[in-house]
């Protein structure tokens, strides 16, 4: 960070201070503040990250025991362990399998794609529409009709049990060696913000998520990822709102846009205007 000129050093090629100072109010630290202390996690954010853990916990323990402590409720029978009996609602099975393709990988990793090199990703959404019109259309009426409760139990029916087993066993070998990823990058992320070890954290969600699984069955995995999935979304809305803020508002977003836009047709050019030209130009091949 470059005090001395009255740069923000973090955005050097694009921002002065003086030209946009609710960015630099962000970036500049002062000699009693360090990078640790401002991106530290507070008394809320421990809050917050512990209430999911408990919410998600009692979720379990809720469709684990009711059967136990409820006369009207019958004792919970394999099937409806494994298929919730058939009568979830749409909309938490739909925020389920949304968790189940969004993960802290996605969260922490699309921004970074993005950012680093440019916005192409968004076409994944057509080839998620294309799949999901697939599924919905060819493979889901003839799961229905078969009353298969997966893909694994159609590909026996469809064939025998070895080529059952040969599958399965390959989706147990990528599970294998994606969660761990998966547990990992929000792990890290996590030991950046807090200092607590990353092994420890690991264990702890991976404990929980074990705990409300082995307990309540499909019915609490598909609850617990309708509350994840809902806090996710939160979330991302709301450092949204506060770094368009923080910026300067929306204005400010689209006139750096349009400056960076317009210099990349150049193979020289300066990000700066004319009142600034003392500064010297930056160059942007």
């Amino acid at each position: 960070l470059h005090h001395g000129d009255g740069r923000c050093g973090a955005v050097l090629l694009f921002l002065k201070c003086y030209r946009f100072p609710h960015i630099c109010e962000v970036i500049l630290l002062n000699s009693t503040r360090t990078i640790m202390d401002i991106y530290h996690f507070d008394a809320i954010d421990y809050v917050m990250f512990s209430a999911m853990l408990v919410l998600s916990a009692l979720t379990g323990l809720y469709y684990g025991c009711r059967s136990r402590y409820c006369k009207n409720v019958e004792d919970q029978t394999l099937r409806e362990y494994l298929t919730g009996n058939r009568n979830l609602r749409p909309f938490p099975v739909a925020l389920s399998l949304i968790a189940s393709y969004v993960s802290g990988v996605t969260i922490l990793g699309t921004p970074s794609e993005i950012y680093n090199f440019g916005t192409q990703y968004w076409f994944i959404v057509i080839a998620i529409w294309i799949s999901g019109l697939v599924v919905a259309y060819v493979y889901l009426p003839v799961f229905l009709k078969l009353q298969v409760n997966s893909s694994y139990e159609y590909l026996e029916l469809r064939f025998n049990r070895v080529v059952r087993t040969i599958v399965s066993v390959f989706f147990v070998l990528d599970e294998v060696m994606f969660l761990p990823i998966v547990i990992y990058v929000p792990s890290l992320a996590f030991n950046q913000v807090t200092g607590i070890n990353i092994h420890l954290i690991g264990s702890i969600v991976c404990l929980v998520c074990i705990f409300y699984t082995l307990l309540g069955g499909l019915k609490a995995v598909v609850w617990t990822d309708s509350w994840q999935v809902i806090a996710m979304f939160v979330s991302v809305i709301v450092v949204l709102i506060l770094g368009t803020v923080t910026i300067g508002g929306p204005s400010v977003i689209v006139d750096l846009t349009t400056s960076i836009l317009a210099c990349t047709r150049d193979t020289q050019c300066s990000v700066w205007s004319s009142e600034d030209s003392h500064t010297g130009p930056v160059s942007i091949p």
